[in-house]
């Protein structure tokens, strides 16, 4: 494991350096069923690159995914090193990419939390198993997004 770890961040640190130039800021997404699974796992390859290019990819449905913990309190711990919130419904333990509404995250938590931290970095969907009704899944999405995230 330790071998793939320094795979990986000599990769990073390389990739970090080349986007450099172009004023980009990497983010690394934690993925279940990989060799980084977790936030946790995030922390020790964000100290193994070492770059200030490289920031987190927070999926908030693999926080639950991998049981990780609440996505709410995970986000507020990381909130300076996200680059990018993604969002979709999970279950404890499943990953399993689920409209909004139909899995476990709880969402008037996590929006407070969004506000409370300061994030004002994208939040994109990710429901990879809703290609054949797209137009209706973007249109659901974009209403549920505006009705939970808008300023209060």
């Amino acid at each position: 494991m330790r071998q793939a770890l320094d795979r990986l961040a000599t990769g990073l640190r390389r990739l970090c350096d080349h986007a450099k130039g172009s004023g980009i800021r990497i983010g690394f997404e934690p993925e279940p069923g990989m060799a980084v699974e977790t936030v946790e796992g995030w922390d020790r390859v964000r100290d193994a690159v070492g770059h200030e290019g490289l920031g987190l990819t927070l999926d908030v449905g693999h926080c639950l995914a991998t049981r990780e913990g609440d996505p709410a309190r995970i986000l507020r711990r990381h909130a300076d090193e996200i680059v990018v919130l993604q969002v979709d419904d999970h279950r404890a333990g499943r990953h399993d990419h689920l409209m909004f509404g139909e899995g476990e995250v709880n969402w008037p938590s996590l929006a407070e939390a969004v506000r409370a931290s300061g994030y004002a970095g994208p939040i994109e969907v990710e429901l990879s198993r809703h290609s054949s009704e797209a137009p209706a899944a973007a249109r659901r999405s974009i209403d549920f997004l505006r009705a939970t995230f808008a300023s209060p």
